[in-house]
């Protein structure tokens, strides 16, 4: 029977197919014409063809549209069925799936036959033709529930399923209420038990199926090939299947001894003697044994505090390591700062603010707009477009009616109100009225107002102490006041001048610098000297450019190479580099030909001037060469030759190195501890050991037929 069914859509397609047709238009209508222009049907619709906005014409039938519902007509201009559908759409067979109007509420879907009479009845949800089959689903409280008809509206598999999906063209993946996946013939045969998470579409006869963190391999009847053990499978179009092994994570000494294992993608220690694993794209947690306390289950989770965490399914929560509930997961976004919890919901449009503390208390009465970061002791809330403040307990302490809230300093807030700017205290107070300048609270009784380039130091009652047109530094004691020259002065609370500016003496300096050994370097004449505290000029401007003076040497640029003078301005090391770096305890980094090394302060190389870059670590300085990374020791003694992409001291002995995207462990005298076969190593110096992961290659498979 199946096979005439077939026979005869194909008839009734190869002989409409036969032609080619096309759509025209007359004052907004819409008509249709054949190959040879002739009208088949008149420009009296308002659209032809499909609902989706395709257009064919199955076995001489086609859909039209008219006050903007649609029907079916045929060839010979003879409708089929009045325009009282929603929608017509091809299903790609010999049935049309249509939806109409059942009453002033419900719409509902069924199919059509090339004659316009009803193959499905309307009352589905939604139909979508497979083959010779047809999956539909009903609406079952607040879920849709699934099954599987044949074409003439005989139950292959019964509504009651949570999702179908076809595999091939003769499997059904069939899931149920937990989430769980079987195998069902296209006769509603039950092929697998409910114990696969989701399967692939088939490709070269093969389905890939998940469960848990593991993958196998199912064939088109329903039959295992390849167990669920492999961590991935991939089907190339080419026939071949590759597949690749979980990886590896061990715990390790630094002598390679294995302390624990286990399979999983990631290993990541935490502060509560945790770990944290990672299985795909999911999170869990195990004790310190690595025995498993919180399955992966997690598409986020972050440690915040003792045996407490962020987690997200979904949704964000917290959760405690017992996997107990803390807060539940509802909210788009969780901030844990000092023991609370700034939580957002998205409630229709608008977002929702609140306060929790860490045991899933709330603070706040109600909701806001915005909640931003703790500062002292006031987390600042916008409420109906105003901002405010509330405390730690949730208190609106500032209430939601400034335009903004612009600093807090010394127990009071600079606010815009109206688009003026004035202080409250944490009573709502006005320190300072408002006023059309902005304002810096500078301490307790200070505070600057700039107007236009010049800044007024005032007392609270608006009093000027001080104006400058110079830009102005605030420390607890005084204030720094920086002069156009580079030079600066020091200025009390009160507006007394405690110190004046360094007092250059020398005629038309353009800079003075940062003193440094009781020297200030200065530029004049585009050449740079030095001068003393008096202002006496005690090194000639005769250089290109300068550094500054440490244990006793000066780096001096001149005729284009770097050298060093000491105080006198007698020359210790001739200029004879491309760079010269201040001098630290007692050595010094130079170039010379592009190549850095060493030197001492009588000029002496003490590391060899032939590597591409030197970077001084705290006792030790890493070497590198055409990208090979190496280590010196603090007295420039090479103690492993640049040969790794790599090098990380662990200030314990122990580096780890890296090569050709492999991780491993050396000690100090670069003798190689843990091998170089890992694709990632970290050390955990609470517990001093190392966390370490191995990728599994991917390897062919062979199936058996």
């Amino acid at each position: 029977m199946k096979l005439a069914i077939c026979i005869l859509f194909f008839i009734a397609t190869l002989s409409a197919n036969a032609y080619q047709y096309e759509l025209f238009e007359i004052r907004g209508k819409v008509g249709l014409k054949d190959s040879s222009g002739k009208i088949v049907l008149p420009a009296s619709f308002e659209n032809l063809g499909w609902a989706d906005g395709s257009f064919s014409v199955i076995g001489h039938i086609t859909g039209y549209k008219i006050n903007d519902q649609w029907g079916l007509v045929n060839l010979n201009k003879e409708f089929l069925t009045p325009p009282i559908y929603e929608s017509v759409i091809n299903s790609g067979g010999y049935l049309v799936i249509a939806r109409k109007k059942i009453n002033a509420i419900e719409y509902k879907t069924g199919c059509l036959d090339l004659r316009g009479e009803i193959a499905i009845p309307f009352i589905f949800e939604g139909v979508k033709i497979s083959g010779l089959q047809a999956i539909i689903f009903k609406k079952e409280g607040s879920n849709f529930r699934y099954g599987l008809i044949s074409l003439k509206n005989e139950i292959i598999i019964p509504i009651e399923y949570s999702h179908i999906s076809p595999l091939g063209s003769s499997r059904f993946a069939v899931e149920n209420s937990k989430g769980q996946t079987s195998i069902f013939s296209d006769l509603g045969k039950i092929i697998t038990p409910f114990t696969i998470d989701s399967i692939s579409h088939y490709q070269n006869n093969y389905a890939v199926f998940h469960q848990g963190f593991t993958q196998g391999l199912i064939d088109t009847n329903g039959d295992i090939i390849v167990q669920s053990i492999y961590r991935k499978i991939k089907t190339n179009s080419n026939g071949s299947i590759l597949s690749q092994l979980p990886s590896k994570c061990q715990i390790l000494s630094g002598h390679n001894q294995v302390l624990n294992k286990i399979e999983a993608d990631g290993l990541i220690n935490l502060k509560s003697n945790l770990y944290k694993i990672k299985r795909g794209n999911l999170y869990g947690i195990s004790d310190d044994q690595l025995n498993p306390i919180i399955s992966p289950q997690y598409e986020v989770l972050v440690e915040i505090g003792k045996n407490k965490f962020i987690a997200k399914k979904k949704n964000f929560g917290i959760i405690r390591a017992d996997n107990s509930i803390v807060l539940p997961f509802e909210f788009d976004s969780i901030i844990v700062e000092k023991e609370l919890v700034r939580l957002k919901k998205k409630t229709t449009s608008k977002n929702a603010w609140a306060l929790y503390d860490t045991l899933g208390k709330p603070r706040t009465a109600s909701a806001y707009e915005w909640m931003g970061e703790l500062k002292d002791d006031f987390f600042p809330v916008k409420k109906r477009g105003y901002w405010g403040a509330i405390n730690t307990k949730g208190e609106e302490i500032i209430h939601c009616v400034y335009d903004s809230l612009i600093t807090y300093a010394a127990g009071r807030f600079v606010v815009k109100l109206k688009n003026e700017y004035g202080i409250i205290n944490l009573n709502e107070d006005w320190v300072m009225a408002p006023q059309p300048f902005p304002i810096l609270i500078v301490n307790e009784n200070r505070i600057l107002i700039t107007k236009e380039k010049t800044n007024y130091l005032k007392d609270l009652s608006g009093g000027i102490i001080y104006f400058s047109d110079h830009p102005l530094e605030f420390s607890s004691n005084f204030i720094i006041e920086k002069l156009y020259n580079g030079s600066h002065r020091k200025i009390d609370y009160d507006g007394r001048v405690i110190t004046n500016a360094w007092p250059v003496m020398v005629e038309k300096v353009e800079t003075v610098f940062g003193e440094s050994e009781g020297l200030r370097g200065i530029k004049k004449d585009n050449k740079f000297g030095f001068v003393d505290a008096k202002g006496n000029l005690r090194i000639a401007n005769r250089y290109d450019t300068i550094s500054q003076f440490k244990e006793g040497l000066v780096a001096v640029k001149l005729n284009n190479k770097w050298g060093y003078i000491n105080t006198e301005e007698r020359i210790i090391i001739q200029p004879s580099y491309e760079y010269a770096s201040d001098f630290d305890k007692g050595k010094a980094l130079v170039k010379r030909k592009g190549k850095y090394g060493l030197i001492n302060k009588e000029g002496k190389a003490i590391l060899a001037i032939r590597y591409d870059t030197i970077q001084q670590l705290s006792e030790k300085y890493l070497l590198l060469v055409n990208n090979q990374k190496g280590l010196a020791n603090k007295e420039g003694q090479v103690i492993i030759e640049p040969k790794f992409e790599e090098l990380v001291d662990l200030g314990n002995g122990y580096l780890i190195a890296q090569r050709d995207g492999k991780f491993g462990l050396v000690t100090i005298e670069g003798i190689s501890t843990i091998p170089l076969i890992y694709d990632n190593l970290i050390y955990n110096p609470k517990k001093n050991n190392y966390l370490v992961m191995k990728v599994a290659e991917w390897e062919s498979i062979t199936v058996r037929k």
